[in-house]
């Protein structure tokens, strides 16, 4: 089922209004914990200061990794990590992520030609090559 649901558990979703309105970062300032102890219940906690007028952004995938394990990243982790999460969000959520870390991975592995996109290019070959026939 897609859509702005959030799983209460492993058999339900729930709709909280407010924070269906809430738009993705890949590097969120607010993470959510959703409680069934008292029936679904949504509770957000900032992971770090947020400034008046700051957009209130959440996550939605299990990215589950710090500031501190994306500073360790090869910049062959990046690139992978980065493609998975914008193959995932297309396919599960309909866009390209365009979020201020995927902006900052792109410009990292666009900084070493020989670890750029080849595969992506293959794949598009072979779709061109599919649509000849």
């Amino acid at each position: 089922m897609y859509g702005n649901g959030f799983s209460a558990d492993a058999q339900a979703r729930a709709v909280f209004l407010r924070a269906s309105f809430f738009n993705h970062s890949c590097d969120p300032n607010l993470h959510l914990i959703i409680s069934s102890e008292r029936g679904p219940v949504i509770v957000f906690r900032a992971v770090r200061l947020i400034q008046e007028g700051d957009e209130f952004l959440i996550s939605y995938l299990d990215n589950g990794m710090g500031k501190e394990e994306q500073e360790k990243e090869t910049v062959e982790e990046t690139q992978r990590n980065l493609r998975h999460r914008r193959r995932h969000l297309k396919k599960s959520y309909f866009f390209e992520c365009v979020c201020s870390r995927c902006l900052a991975d792109e410009k990292i592995v666009a900084e070493l030609p020989e670890l750029g996109d080849d595969d992506d290019e293959e794949e598009e070959d072979e779709d061109e090559e599919g649509q000849e026939d």
